[in-house]
């Protein structure tokens, strides 16, 4: 069972895995948020963090993940998994207010692989394909509330490409080229709203270097750069200029790591094509780990 920190529930699943030498294959069957119903009616949703809320499944949620695991060769692995969620359907309401409250139909798709492939043992060359579709269905229970009857759609597709060298020990080189392509969709069920239909595609590539030494100290650059475009931009709000545009940062990381610890501190500098600033201060970091 997993329990929410967010909110009262958890989700209740059952898997099973079948393994023959390097090679398995893993199924698993989720029940989402069993609990809600009994959390909210029969304990009253007073006891949730927002307790005006009252959220009810007329159709549960399901979630059935699938994977496969598979050793082509000694040197050529295959990761594919699968992921269906069948509509799930909702009612939310206000216990305060009787106008306000909407049902909400949801499912999702997820499909992913990942091939890799080690020629040498200094160098790994890997690729990998994502696909994530979400829809949800919108209905309100009363005319008068707002945000109007809609269907949303979400997709997004991402192509990665990844290889990393290591010609000794302490130094390890690794470049990683991303194709993305995000959609979003939303249809009002009403001539006086404005449909929204936005595609975002975006290509980044990320470059690291990193040095090790045998007595623990360690250090590690990188340099990001990202460039993206909205070919397309509809609706109420215009997303077209601030996520278009290229972007930069310069990482640099250092640490020492100990028999069962290790530090890292680290910062970056960005560099933004469509900001004022275009250069700034991105982030600054620090981690501390203990191993036993």
């Amino acid at each position: 069972m997993h329990l929410d920190p967010h909110k009262a529930g958890g989700d209740f699943w059952i898997g099973a895995k079948w393994k023959k030498g390097a090679n398995q294959i893993t199924g698993q069957f989720t029940i989402l948020d069993p609990l809600n119903d009994f959390l909210h009616v029969t304990l009253d949703a007073a006891l949730h963090p927002h307790g005006d809320t009252t959220v009810v499944y007329t159709q549960q949620p399901l979630a059935i993940r699938v994977g496969d695991h598979l050793r082509l060769s000694n040197d050529i692995r295959l990761e594919v998994y699968g992921m269906l969620m069948p509509a799930g359907q909702s009612i939310i309401s206000s216990k305060s207010q009787n106008n306000e409250g909407f049902t909400l139909k949801e499912s999702a798709r997820y499909l992913g692989g990942l091939i890799e492939w080690t020629p040498t043992e200094y160098l790994l060359l890997a690729g990998s394909y994502t696909e994530i579709s979400a829809d949800s269905d919108r209905a309100n229970t009363h005319i008068s509330f707002r945000p109007l009857n809609n269907q949303l759609l979400e997709q997004t597709h991402e192509i990665t490409a990844f290889s990393m060298f290591r010609p000794n020990p302490n130094w390890t080189l690794s470049l990683t080229g991303i194709r993305k392509r995000m959609l979003e969709k939303r249809t009002f069920q009403s001539d006086s709203a404005n449909n929204i239909n936005y595609l975002l595609t975006l290509w980044m590539s990320k470059l690291d270097i990193s040095y090790t030494t045998t007595n623990g100290f360690m250090t590690k650059g990188g340099f990001l750069h990202s460039n993206s475009k909205v070919p397309e931009g509809k609706g109420d709000m215009n997303v077209t200029r601030s996520l278009a545009g290229n972007f930069y940062r310069f990482l640099l990381n250092f640490g020492w790591k100990f028999d069962n610890s290790a530090v890292v501190l680290g910062g970056a500098y960005d560099y933004t094509s469509n900001a004022t600033p275009r250069w700034i201060w991105g982030t600054a970091s620090g981690r501390f780990s203990m191993y036993w």
